[in-house]
């Protein structure tokens, strides 16, 4: 029970929460940027640090809602590429299309900068293209 408490004043005081809110709003907008470059990105969602990007097919025909169909193994080859980079990622969602990102509370600004970079690598070595 000491540890615990101990843990959540080390939050507290350290204004943990907040910070990691701020780096998630910091984050998503990054994605979005990359959303705009990269269309196979079909949405970007999240609260705080726990972020889903899903991975869609935008050539096919989108559905009643307007969503492109899922694209799993596009999202299982960059999974494997941000592996390969050293970025652990999870994945979910529709047909496993949803990569999750869940890092540590603790991750420093620099940190995400290379995560961005990273993933927008994995991208291009998973053969996707800009627009």
């Amino acid at each position: 029970m000491a540890t615990g408490l101990t843990t959540l004043k080390l939050l507290k005081d350290n204004n943990i929460a907040d910070k990691v809110a701020a780096q998630g709003e910091w984050l998503k907008g990054k994605l979005g940027e990359l959303q705009q470059r990269y269309p196979v990105i079909g949405n970007v969602r999240g609260l705080g640090l726990m972020i889903g990007i899903e991975l869609v097919k935008p050539d096919e025909a989108a559905d009643h809602m307007g969503s492109f169909p899922a694209d799993g193994e596009l999202s299982a080859l960059v999974q494997k590429k941000c592996f390969e980079n050293g970025l652990i990622l999870e994945r979910g969602g529709r047909h496993g299309s949803v990569l999750r990102l869940l890092p540590s509370l603790l991750i420093t600004d620099a940190e995400l900068d290379v995560f961005m970079d990273k993933f927008e690598n994995a991208l291009l070595s998973a053969g996707v293209k800009p627009v």
